[in-house]
C-alpha cells in the first residue's frame, strides 16, 4: 500500500485507493481484497493466517523511498514464488517486479524520452509476447517519473507492452502467472476491456482454487 503522511503531526499512513475495491469487485465479484500493511512482521502473520490466492502490488511511492514498503513487497514476491500465486504489479508494482527479478529501474525517464509520463495519457503497443486476446494498441493513463526501458528489463521476464517513445509498459513471466503493467486500471471511471481481460485471465485459476 501507498505510504503517506497526514495531519499536523505528520502521521504515517498506509493507504489504498477506494477505486481498487470497486475495480476488483467489478471484474472478480467473488474475490475479497485484503490490504497488507507495510510492516514486515504483520505481513508475515497475515500471509500465514489467511487463505491468500493472489497478490496485487499497487502504485504510489518511488521504489527505494519507503524502506518498510520495499521490504514487505519483496516478501510478497518471495511468497508468490513459494506458493505459485498469480501476481499483478501496477505502476510501482511493475517496477518492483522487474527489480526483484534482477532488472534495472530508471529514476529519470526524462533522460530517455522527451515525452512526459507523469499525469498524461499515451498510446501503448501490445507485442506478440502476450498470450491473450488483446488489441494491437491501446490508450492508457500514465502517472510515473520512474520507469523501465528495454535494456533494463530482467532477462527472466518478457516484454508485452511498449509506449511509442520506447518506455516499457508491460512485462510478464514466461512460465508463471506473474505480470506487471505501468498504467493504472483503477483510475478509470469504467473498466477498460484490456484490464478486464488481463485480470480475469491472470486470476481465474486462483478463484477456482478458492
Amino acid at each position: 500500500m501507498r505510504v503517506t503522511e497526514q495531519g499536523k503531526g505528520s502521521e504515517r499512513v498506509d493507504a489504498i485507493a477506494q477505486s481498487w475495491f470497486w475495480l476488483i469487485n467489478e471484474i472478480l465479484p467473488d474475490a475479497l481484497l485484503i490490504p497488507v500493511p507495510n510492516n514486515l512482521t504483520l505481513a508475515r502473520k497475515l500471509v500465514n493466517r489467511f487463505q491468500i490466492n493472489a497478490v496485487i502490488l499497487s502504485g504510489g511511492n518511488d521504489w527505494g523511498s519507503i524502506q518498510e514498503r520495499d521490504k514487505v513487497e519483496i516478501f510478497l514476491l518471495e511468497s508468490v514464488l513459494e506458493h505459485s500465486w498469480p501476481l499483478l504489479g501496477v505502476c510501482r508494482g511493475m517496477q518492483a517486479l522487474n527489480i526483484f527479478f534482477g532488472g534495472r529501474l530508471e529514476t529519470h525517464l526524462s533522460n530517455h524520452t522527451k515525452c512526459s509520463h507523469a499525469g498524461t495519457n499515451h498510446r501503448v503497443n501490445i507485442t506478440g509476447n502476450l498470450n491473450m486476446n488483446c488489441p494491437p494498441c491501446i490508450d492508457v493513463n500514465s502517472y510515473h517519473d520512474q520507469g523501465v526501458i528495454e535494456t533494463g528489463v530482467s532477462k527472466e521476464l518478457n516484454i508485452f507492452a511498449v509506449s511509442d517513445d520506447g518506455i516499457i509498459e508491460g512485462i510478464s513471466h514466461p512460465e508463471k502467472q506473474i505480470m506487471g503493467i505501468q498504467w493504472h486500471p483503477e483510475r478509470y471511471s469504467s473498466v477498460m476491456n484490456i484490464d478486464r481481460v488481463l485480470i480475469m485471465e491472470l486470476f481465474s485459476n486462483s478463484q477456482e482454487n478458492n
